[in-house]
């Protein structure tokens, strides 16, 4: 069965919604990682019997000491086939995105590469876009970056700000996020070098249509 372990930083909407999924699911979550003590995602963790560890990057004085310290709770749970980001708002050092190449799964608030970084809906809302959502990738050394697997669009209403936009993606996070790694669990995502295949399939920069 497929394992994971999931990194967070602060409500952990998604967390849930992917923990919630793996009872029914063929894979485990493993463990929750915060990286600040205050994360909604700790309770969530605890109330589901899902183990929950604190490591507070303000703790830390350099990245790579706090990523060592993330690296070890990892360990405690080998094998952990990938890590799933779910909120977690800190930036992985490239010799982190190394160790694990090719097993770090991220979601990004904007249709790649529109957007990257904070403040996405506000953003989209600014340059007056139709067209906002949500993309599912593996995580490279670039921020925001790394091939896609998927990319799920919502339409913009013209009484949308940036509340009510954020709602919208958030419910296509939780349906979809969960639902690509119980395709990962089945073998149907595969990356080879920077290409992903769906059931074979090589799949187009947007990724699975």
């Amino acid at each position: 069965m497929l394992s994971i372990v999931v990194l967070a930083s602060g409500n952990g909407s998604n967390f849930q919604a992917i923990a919630e999924h793996a009872a029914q699911a063929n894979f485990t979550v493993k463990a929750l990682i915060a990286n600040q003590d205050e994360a909604f995602a700790l309770q969530r963790a605890k109330k589901l019997g899902i183990p929950a560890h604190c490591v507070a990057h303000h703790a830390f004085t350099d990245r790579k000491y706090f990523e060592q310290a993330i690296d070890q709770v990892i360990s405690q749970y080998t094998p952990v086939d990938y890590i799933i980001l779910a909120g977690f708002m800190r930036v992985l050092t490239a010799d982190f995105i190394k160790k694990y190449d090719g097993r770090i799964i991220n979601l990004h608030p904007s249709l790649l590469p529109k957007y990257k970084g904070l403040q996405t809906h506000a953003k989209a809302l600014a340059a007056g876009e139709k067209l906002h959502g949500m993309t599912i990738h593996f995580v490279n050394e670039n921020l925001d970056e790394g091939p896609i697997i998927l990319q799920v669009p919502v339409k913009i209403a013209a009484d949308d700000d940036v509340s009510s936009l954020m709602q919208k993606v958030q419910a296509k996070e939780r349906q979809y996020y969960p639902q690509v790694i119980s395709w990962l669990a089945q073998g149907r995502i595969r990356l080879e070098g920077t290409r992903v295949y769906f059931d074979d399939q090589l799949l187009t920069d947007r990724g699975i249509a």
